[in-house]
């Protein structure tokens, strides 16, 4: 499962099933302990471009910080297209 980290527009994947389990959204960024990776798909049409489904956007100001990467249609521009280990 992919996701991306609405604060620093990094991307992240999460290897599931088996003894690695599933993942709890939002979750924490490894690196910085802050709780906000959503999961995303990338955009068709540009691949600097992630998108966070409608359901998982409430988070943002609730469960994991507000953010400016992310507009309201729930597109995030990465900083980096290669996913980084979310474990």
């Amino acid at each position: 499962l992919y996701g991306v980290d609405v604060v620093t527009g990094e991307v992240f994947y999460f290897e599931v099933g088996g003894r690695k389990g599933g993942v709890v959204w939002p979750a924490v960024n490894p690196e910085t302990g802050t709780t906000s990776i959503l999961p995303a798909y990338p955009s068709e049409d540009n691949e600097q471009v992630w998108i966070v489904p409608e359901h998982y956007r409430a988070a943002i100001g609730s469960t994991t910080p507000e953010s400016d990467l992310i507009d309201q249609a729930g597109r995030v521009e990465v900083a980096d297209t290669s996913p980084k280990s979310g474990r």
